[in-house]
């Protein structure tokens, strides 16, 4: 499992691995993921649900950081081990308690993870049915999780895996002709989205205004900015996690979630504003979209800070935050990538060099090079090998400078901060010089270029 928290110049994507210390006694925002995947995807995750919550990120300017959420955004595939580190947790025994700990969890899937989600919450109903709870009781702990699912094309229909009795708002567009069921009817007076219940599971279906003639990879990526709904339907999407959040924090009922006031005026301020364009909602420009997308989250930020009490940035603050942001974009741009990559190269090169002078003896054939016209095989010697591997050191040393040379910085990018920086890309060049400049590593370099002059003559 891994741990959201601050980006740092030793910690590009902010992320942490969870250790066996981690506990569930607090609230969290589980971001069950499709599938095995990188730090850098994980981060992605973790930033499109900051953007939903107006949380910074460098998608949005949000006075509000993770750093000081009363929450922790955790994520995860489906693992066993992650079940069990939930269930061993639970606090077996009064079932006022289990319901306090389950209202901590709130978990967003999608995707694989939606089924993942399903088998997961199946471990912790099995474990309860193991220490003789009733089914009521059962079904009274297992309501205060809540899952949040996004139903896309990567599932054929009927194939999500039903959870059993937890507060489930399942989001899904009636035009997904692959999943969508027979009792899921949109028969709403809203022109852009429909909620109801089915056996105790909520369902948002949005209308995508006939996208359905769309390829599936397109219809895929339904909540982007450049589609009629996107607006919309991110910011139900933010109301839930927002609701569930606050209930974690002030230990009521999941079961009675409802964002319905915010989602009327959420409604009502799309309305007016296609309105005041004298459009119907599909005729929105990609800059209408994204004009009532800014107006709708201006809507989620003052609704989060009523539902989660949160620590405002100073200005100095979010400046800083904001252009430390700017230099980690730098050190994870192509250009300093690749001089930690030829940096590591060249003490690679080095410790080659210098391993290959202690195994072996002054001219001794280590290798052969190639095949000459008249037939002869050229041998390699020890020499010819670190020759080399001199040579090839030289052209990484050479590329570094290039590309620290080419380096751009933003032009209003604090001295503290570009110091930073600089003293993170110098560190690693001194950790060459000093492999360079080591006595052995000069005692090879002399004697190796001596002896070759001596050969050349």
């Amino acid at each position: 499992m891994i741990k959201k928290v601050e980006k740092d110049y030793d910690n590009f994507y902010g992320i942490e691995k969870i250790d066996d210390s981690f506990s569930f006694n607090k609230p969290i925002l589980l971001t069950m993921i499709p599938i095995n995947t990188n730090y850098r995807d994980i981060n992605g995750y973790f930033s499109q649900l900051m953007y939903l919550m107006q949380i910074r990120s460098l998608n949005t300017d949000s006075n509000y950081t993770i750093g000081n959420m009363p929450f922790d955004m955790v994520s995860g595939e489906f693992r066993e081990p992650l079940a069990e580190k939930i269930v061993k947790n639970i606090p077996i025994g009064d079932i006022s308690a289990i319901k306090q700990y389950m209202r901590n969890i709130n978990i967003f899937s999608y995707c694989a993870g939606n089924n993942n989600t399903a088998k997961m919450l199946h471990m912790i109903y099995n474990y309860l049915e193991q220490n003789n709870y009733s089914q009521n009781e059962i079904e009274e702990i297992m309501q205060e999780i809540f899952v949040l699912q996004i139903v896309d094309n990567h599932f054929e229909k009927n194939s999500v895996t039903p959870i059993p009795y937890a507060t489930t708002v399942i989001v899904q567009d009636i035009y997904d002709l692959e999943n969508i069921t027979h009792v899921l009817d949109f028969n709403s007076d809203n022109p852009f989205i429909s909620t109801m219940k089915v056996d105790g599971v909520r369902y948002m279906l949005y209308n995508s205004f006939g996208e359905k003639s769309l390829s599936k990879d397109e219809r895929e990526h339904s909540f982007k900015d450049d589609y009629v709904l996107a607006p919309v339907i991110n910011t139900v999407i933010s109301l839930y996690i927002i609701k569930a959040i606050s209930i974690s924090l002030n230990n009521t009922s999941k079961k009675d979630i409802s964002i319905y006031n915010e989602l009327q005026l959420i409604i009502k301020k799309t309305q007016e504003y296609i309105n005041s364009k004298n459009k119907i909602p599909e005729e929105l420009t990609i800059n209408e979209k994204l004009e009532l997308n800014k107006i709708l989250f201006e809507e989620i930020k003052r609704i989060f800070l009523l539902n989660i009490p949160s620590k405002e940035l100073t200005s100095n603050e979010k400046n800083y935050l904001m252009k430390k942001d700017e230099t980690i974009n730098i050190l994870k741009s192509r250009n300093v990538t690749d001089i930690f990559d030829k940096s590591n190269n060249c003490i690679e090169i080095i410790n080659i060099i210098i391993d290959t002078y202690n195994s072996h003896s002054y001219g001794e054939i280590i290798g052969q090079k190639y095949v000459d016209n008249s037939g002869k095989k050229i041998d390699i010697t020890r020499e010819d090998d670190i020759n080399s591997k001199l040579s090839s050191l030289e052209k990484n040393l050479d590329d570094i400078n290039q590309l620290i040379a080419n380096i751009k910085y933003p032009d209003d990018i604090p001295q503290m901060i570009k110091s930073e920086f600089i003293d993170k890309v110098s560190s690693v060049i001194e950790t060459i010089k000093d492999k360079i400049n080591s006595e052995k590593f000069q005692s090879i370099i002399t004697e190796v270029l001596e002896r070759d002059s001596i050969l050349k003559k």
